[in-house]
């Protein structure tokens, strides 16, 4: 076995083990919630297992990216495994079980608004692109971590976090009011606009790994 192939099992491994922690108390917090709410359980349930496993999905992805090369990734290194390996791995764990977190959520969007399942596939590349751009934002929290110090990386995982679910919340409030009439507008009228976003968040996310593989290069890694 190489050692791309056990840093893959390493950190595939580690992030769907993570992954599944954080699902389980999502599902418990959502129960408590609508529990509480004391109307139609199911129909409450499934609206804030939307909401939560989206804003989930997004933090995840930030979370990641700081606490995986400041914590874990040294961790590796210091088994004698490659920077290169293990940052090829820890960077394709991520983006796989992340993009499935989003496209368990999405499904299960449409599944709890049918009135933008017509729309779907006109603003799948829109989301890739925006789901992109939480990569490379994730990616330069990292970078920065590792260069100024672990106190600036949680600064910005704060910041962000609290970025994601503020827009999560209100985002989902204002997108789904109406049965989805604002939604169905704006992805009737993305077309174009959802392709260039969807190049733009790769291309981003592509230079956010490059960043973070320049940047740990040569570093001292310290725990």
């Amino acid at each position: 076995m190489t050692g791309l192939e056990r840093n893959l099992k390493y950190w595939f491994f580690y992030i769907a083990k993570t992954m599944g922690l954080t699902y389980l108390m999502i599902i418990g917090i959502c129960a408590f919630m609508s529990f509480v709410d004391g109307g139609n359980f199911m129909e409450v349930f499934a609206k804030n297992v939307v909401m939560y496993l989206i804003m989930a999905s997004g933090m995840s992805i930030i979370a990641f990216g700081f606490t995986n090369i400041t914590t874990i990734f040294p961790v590796t290194v210091s088994f004698s495994s490659r920077r290169s390996s293990s940052l090829i791995a820890m960077n394709v764990a991520q983006h796989v079980f992340c993009l499935l977190s989003f496209a368990f959520a999405f499904a299960c969007a449409v599944y709890v608004y049918p009135n933008i399942r017509p729309y779907v596939g006109a603003c799948i590349p829109a989301i890739i692109g925006a789901t992109c751009l939480l990569f490379f934002m994730g990616n330069i929290v990292a970078f920065l971590s590792d260069r100024f110090g672990r106190t600036l990386g949680m600064v910005l995982y704060i910041v962000f976090v609290l970025a994601v679910s503020v827009g999560c919340v209100f985002g989902i409030a204002v997108l789904t009011r109406g049965e989805g009439a604002l939604f169905a507008a704006l992805v009737t009228n993305i077309n174009a606009l959802g392709v260039i976003v969807c190049a733009v968040g790769i291309l981003l996310d592509a230079l956010g790994i490059w960043l973070l593989a320049a940047g740990t290069k040569n570093k001292d890694i310290k725990f």
